[in-house]
């Protein structure tokens, strides 16, 4: 009789390995689609409502401006 050894790490930690990096590049994606969203919201935002956060109209359109992938310095931590 001959005894198999397995000398490989099981194939189901692969799989949660690449169902995590799903996750990870979904959420990615997700992040910046509401990003993105939070931001033309933003820029359609009437003086009444800019004032009541605290925005001027300048902040709100440079803000507004600014690329999808420059995102905020916390998400990328």
């Amino acid at each position: 009789m001959t005894q198999h050894v397995q000398t490989h790490a099981p194939l189901h930690g692969a799989t949660r390995f690449a169902g995590t990096r799903r996750r990870s590049v979904l959420q990615a994606i997700f992040q910046l689609s509401a990003l993105r969203r939070q931001r033309l919201h933003l820029a359609q935002m009437d003086a009444r409502m800019l004032d009541d956060i605290g925005v001027s109209r300048d902040e709100a359109m440079s803000e507004a401006s600014r690329p999808v992938w420059d995102a905020p310095g916390h998400w990328t931590s």
